[in-house]
């Protein structure tokens, strides 16, 4: 029986680049799961166990870091990768990423290749 294709979850308030992501993670032979904030992000994480959180930084009410990280603290997810996007500073992202775990960071605007490539680098370790 075949495996699965990784099931991504996206966390992103903004819809048209919520819409670019999951088409280019889509087309890429990813699954995918939205979410528009993080409380949405931490209860469908929690419903269907993601391969990798894809995460915006700059989420309205909490943040997607602090959603990751609070996963993160559930043994559960602790091997779940995340990857930080945001059009934050490098060195606020870094911050961010130190904070979070995070396997990588996105900084916007991204290419649909270096979000591919991130993506799979990621779920491939």
């Amino acid at each position: 029986m075949e495996k699965p294709a990784p099931l991504i979850l996206v966390i992103e308030d903004s819809p048209s680049v919520l819409e670019t992501i999951v088409k280019t993670l889509q087309l890429s032979g990813f699954r995918t799961r939205q979410a528009p904030d993080a409380l949405q992000a931490v209860r469908a994480a929690r419903k269907e166990r993601p391969d990798l959180i894809l995460a915006d930084v700059g989420l309205p009410g909490m943040d997607g870091a602090t959603a990751t990280s609070l996963l993160k603290d559930d043994p559960d997810f602790q091997d779940v990768p995340v990857i930080l996007i945001s059009a934050m500073s490098p060195e606020e992202l870094g911050q961010r990423r130190s904070e979070t775990g995070a396997v990588a960071i996105l900084s916007k605007p991204f290419s649909p290749g270096d979000l591919v490539r991130a993506v799979r680098r990621a779920v491939t370790k």
